[in-house]
């Protein structure tokens, strides 16, 4: 998910929860928001035809640092009628010290539409370090990406800076390990500039992947914008 908080997607658009794990502890709460994209782009992938998508999510936390939840985006398949992804996550955060935490997440990628039923989905394990108050380290595994059968893993490394309370600047790098289950490995960055509008957000990012020329078009380079609402902001 380009856009998740505890995910690697939803990262760059929810400034104040970038740094939480450093903050002081927080009580258990609910927390939700919901995104209009202009591309769903997902490490690199265009997963959404080159069309704009309508993104949610709703997620709980434990003061204890469990927490689970669910995000969802409309999508566009060109090779079946899938038309929406839906993703279940749980995890667990540990401050080990004020300059690193730790980031252990299931997630179930799941897909709906078009009576596909469960062929594609997947399951992955991500463990994230947060360093201080601007990196993140991502190393996942999965079983049975999008459907094909065989184990692949990626690596992501993030940057974030707020250079004002309002603003946030970002980037990251990754690399998608999956030539035992397509023949090819491809790497990915993007960069974007959030401002932080209230509850509302706005982001325009730029996505360029290299390696992936298999995938056509949904690997172009492109222009990324969105606007979002996030409860409690």
């Amino acid at each position: 998910m380009t856009e998740r908080l505890l995910l690697s997607r939803v990262r760059a658009l929810v400034m104040p929860a970038l740094l939480a794990v450093f903050a002081a502890p927080v009580h258990a709460e609910l927390d939700a928001g919901a995104n209009l994209v202009s591309r769903y782009v997902y490490r690199g992938i265009d997963m959404s035809g080159n069309d704009p998508a309508v993104q949610g999510r709703l997620e709980y936390g434990l003061a204890s640092g469990f927490y689970a939840g669910v995000w969802a985006s409309s999508i566009e398949s060109r090779y079946d009628d899938r038309n929406a992804e839906v993703d279940f996550f749980a995890g667990y955060q540990r401050r080990l010290h004020p300059a690193l935490a730790l980031d252990a997440t299931v997630v179930r990628y799941t897909y709906q539409g078009g009576g596909v039923g469960s062929g594609y989905d997947w399951t992955e394990a991500q463990l994230t370090a947060h360093v201080r108050d601007h990196w993140s380290v991502t190393a996942a595994v999965a079983d049975d990406w999008y459907g094909w059968p065989g184990t692949t893993w990626s690596v992501e490394g993030s940057w974030h800076y707020a250079p004002g309370p309002r603003w946030l600047v970002d980037a990251t790098l990754g690399h998608n390990a999956v030539h035992d289950v397509v023949g090819f490995n491809y790497q990915w960055a993007e960069v974007g500039l959030t401002r932080q509008f209230g509850p509302l957000h706005a982001r325009l990012g730029y996505s360029a992947t290299t390696g992936a020329a298999a995938f056509g078009d949904l690997t172009d380079d492109r222009w990324l914008f969105s606007v979002g609402w996030d409860l409690g902001r």
